[in-house]
């Protein structure tokens, strides 16, 4: 009970300091949002031609991109700065003699950090879609089971997210200068997650490549669970593989935690 309560102090500490510099969190999340009027004008014009793409018809495109703006930040598993900036300035060593789990603190943090961005975030969507006149083509599920599965599957998307996010990381550990790396996985995990465009819309070849790695799982799935894309058996199946991906994510976590430890401990940081 006191380690979990360690942990939540570092969330409520969090929350508190990012409130402060809420203005900031607007900003940044302004210059992300923005862009998405242009893409929701551009498929407008090209629903304007058509009724329907693959599985998809105007309000469930819209909806779509609303909603990976809003969760791009809390399921995307990109490599987090604060755990590169420790490993490489050596500040890891404070975390290392204190009776705490590192990766359990950053988990803290991060949903610290996560909590009011994304409060913020649906705020001034709901604001931006309102003022552009999109709110009319927003979708809001109304089946219990659906909207449990929703839940579900974005709960298992930012467990797994956090977790490749700290894997990729932490492979600081052994790379001095990685931004060869970084560059290569931001462009991997955009494309394969769903954040460009909706998978089912690639080419068979690439949807099928996609399909086996696990960044799909992180965004373009739980969005077509809330669209009510993805059902019965597909939605199950689909779940469950978010569930194997959190558990094998966490064992690679943990591989690669110890190894690094062994690493930077061998190098004397």
């Amino acid at each position: 009970m006191k380690r979990t309560s360690k942990y939540l102090q570092v969330v409520i500490n969090t929350i508190a300091e990012s409130t402060e510099f809420r203005f900031n969190h607007i900003l940044s999340f302004l210059v992300v949002s923005l862009p998405l009027i242009f893409t929701v004008l551009l498929w407008k014009k090209i629903f304007g031609e058509t009724e329907r793409i693959g599985m998809f018809d105007l309000r469930n495109m819209v909806t779509y991109y609303f909603l990976v703006v809003l969760l791009q930040d809390v399921t995307y598993p990109g490599p987090f700065w604060e755990i590169i900036d420790h490993i490489r300035d050596g500040g890891l060593n404070m975390f290392l003699s204190k009776p705490i789990s590192y990766p359990a603190y950053i988990f803290s943090l991060k949903l610290g950090i996560n909590i009011p961005y994304l409060l913020l975030s649906a705020a001034i969507l709901a604001l931006l879609g309102v003022m552009a006149g999109f709110d009319k083509y927003l979708i809001f599920p109304s089946d219990p089971i659906n909207i449990a599965c929703c839940f579900l599957s974005f709960f298992l998307a930012a467990c797994s997210g956090f977790m490749f996010s700290f894997i990729f990381s932490a492979l600081t550990f052994w790379l001095e200068e990685g931004r060869g790396v970084e560059v290569f996985l931001e462009f991997l995990i955009s494309l394969s997650s769903g954040a460009i465009l909706p998978i089912s819309l690639y080419p068979k070849a690439l949807k099928a490549f996609c399909s086996i790695l696990p960044f799909r799982y992180v965004l373009n799935f739980p969005v077509e669970v809330y669209l009510g894309i993805v059902k019965g058996r597909e939605l199950i199946m689909g779940l469950a593989i978010q569930i194997l991906w959190v558990l094998l994510a966490f064992l690679i976590l943990r591989f690669v935690w110890k190894s690094g430890l062994k690493e930077y401990e061998a190098v004397g940081a």
